[in-house]
C-alpha cells in the first residue's frame, strides 16, 4: 500500500475532520450526516458509534464499497 491512510479515506469519499486520534467523519456507507458518528484512527481502525461497530481499514473499505468479502477490499487496496 503506497497511499497514506488519509489519502485512501479521501479517495473513498470521506470528509475528514481532525481528531487527536485520527479523524472524525460521517458514516458515508449509511448515508449518515453526523460528522462525529465515526472515528477513524491514524492506523486505519475505526469505531462506528451509531452501530457500536469496530473494525480495521479493510472492513471499512468493505462497508463503503459494498464488497461481499474482505478479499475484495484487499484487492481494491492493491
Amino acid at each position: 500500500m503506497n497511499q497514506s491512510i488519509e489519502e485512501i479515506l479521501i479517495e473513498l469519499g470521506f470528509n475528514l475532520w481532525p481528531d487527536k486520534n485520527g479523524w472524525r467523519s460521517n458514516r458515508i456507507y449509511a448515508n449518515g450526516d453526523n460528522n462525529t458518528s465515526l472515528l477513524i484512527y491514524k492506523y486505519g481502525g475505526f469505531i462506528d458509534f451509531v452501530e457500536n461497530k469496530r473494525g480495521d481499514l479493510k472492513t471499512l473499505i468493505q462497508l463503503v464499497k459494498g464488497f461481499k468479502t474482505i478479499d475484495e477490499s484487499s484487492d481494491w487496496l492493491k
